[in-house]
């Protein structure tokens, strides 16, 4: 009857049939199977013969997807898409016996790529094969490789922050997230070139201490992912780069400006430090009078800038410092973990003076006594320290 589906059982299976030369079937709502060829556009035969232009225009679309293979070289074919696209395919099996699964690899829509230009690249990627290669699988390996940001997160994660002091941690993701990334972060880790690290690199000469030290960075980055298998061993694209030259600054302090230092240290922590700002701007209505913009600063920052000078060590060698760490009775600093790796620092009278009365101040302030100083560590005494530090801050008090 017209109209009406047939069903049909095979093997146990029912299928309905959905045209009229029964041909066409749905099997649980899905297109499975056609018997034989209709409306194909090109013949069986014509299915697989020398792949020339001609037989390409001629492959017509049709319902389902096929392909037209080549009789010259085998593997290499057209497979025509039932909207209409025509893309040049490769099968081959690796060299691994016949057990080894089949590989298809695309080789280029047809249009751009005319027949002979895809047969040619066939023909390479079977000389490739049967060297040894594996082209398809090499592919698949580059498409899932992890990017150069990817790879930073891994490295800060599982290397830096397990491996390295905390202040290399802070430094390499500043150093990584400001430099490298905005530069190379999409790009793939063993894609990126000599060329284009240098090209970076020399971006960056107005900071030649930061540009180097994001070289440096990257550089450790690369050690670490060889060692993971992300790069082949001794690969490092940041080798016998040039580094710019650094200007080490090395100032002393004259016995005139410690005098006006010392002075600006009292009034900081008695008074206050005088500041300025511009009167211009619309927020200059809201702020105090002249006479009482005044800065009071941290007690422990003047403390730690007194100990600056009294002992020479490094900034964060004072700011770290614990208590358990200074010898009273022998007048020494036991710093474990310097620049420099373990070391003693020696400290006169005045500096451990200091102490005791930073002790004090602490005990009013209902602070523990023991541990790491958590406020000579906070951004806002930072700053007041390195404005009472400034020279040209001390001849304006003056």
């Amino acid at each position: 009857m017209p109209g009406v589906p047939k069903l049909f059982q095979i093997n146990g299976l029912w299928f309905t049939c959905v045209s009229e030369d029964d041909h066409d079937f749905l099997f649980r709502g899905h297109h499975v199977v056609t018997t034989k060829p209709r409306d194909v556009g090109l013949s069986a035969e014509n299915r697989k013969s020398k792949l020339t232009k001609r037989i390409a225009d001629d492959a017509a679309p049709s319902r389902l997807r096929y392909i037209v293979w080549d009789t010259v070289l085998p593997g290499f074919g057209l497979r025509v898409a039932p909207r209409g696209t025509k893309t040049f395919i490769l099968r081959y099996r690796p060299k691994f016996g016949r057990s080894a699964p089949k590989r298809f690899m695309t080789l280029g829509r047809f249009g751009p790529v005319t027949v002979e230009e895809a047969r040619t690249k066939a023909m390479k990627i079977i000389g490739a094969v049967a060297d040894g290669h594996d082209p398809a699988a090499t592919l698949c390996e580059n498409r899932n490789a992890i990017t150069v940001e990817e790879a930073v997160r891994e490295f800060l994660a599982d290397h830096v922050a397990i491996k390295r002091k905390a202040k290399t941690l802070t430094s390499y993701r500043h150093a990584l997230s400001r430099h490298i990334i905005p530069g190379l972060g999409k790009k793939k880790i063993q894609d990126v070139t000599k060329s284009d690290v240098i090209k970076l690199h020399t971006s960056k000469s107005s900071t030649p201490a930061a540009a180097n030290y994001a070289m440096a960075a990257l550089g450790s980055l690369y050690t670490w992912a060889a060692r993971q298998g992300y790069v082949p061993e001794y690969f490092n694209p940041t080798r016998r780069i040039d580094k710019f030259r650094e200007n080490r600054r090395e100032r002393f302090l004259t016995t005139a400006e410690l005098q006006r230092l010392g002075d600006a240290l009292r009034e900081a922590g008695t008074s206050g430090l005088p500041w300025t700002m511009d009167e211009t701007k619309p927020t200059a209505k809201h702020a105090p009078k002249p006479g009482k913009r005044l800065t009071m600063v941290s007690p422990f920052a003047i403390a730690a800038i007194r100990m600056l000078l009294f002992t020479g060590c490094r900034l964060r060698e004072i700011l770290g410092l614990r208590w358990d760490q200074v010898d009273f009775e022998r007048g020494v600093l036991f710093l474990p973990d310097s620049k420099t790796g373990r070391k003693t620092s020696g400290i006169d009278g005045d500096s451990v003076c200091l102490c005791p009365r930073a002790s004090r101040v602490r005990k009013a302030n209902n602070s523990p006594k023991t541990g790491s100083d958590s406020e000579l560590r906070s951004n806002s005494c930072l700053r007041r320290s390195s404005t009472c530090c400034s020279v040209d801050h001390q001849r304006n008090v003056t």
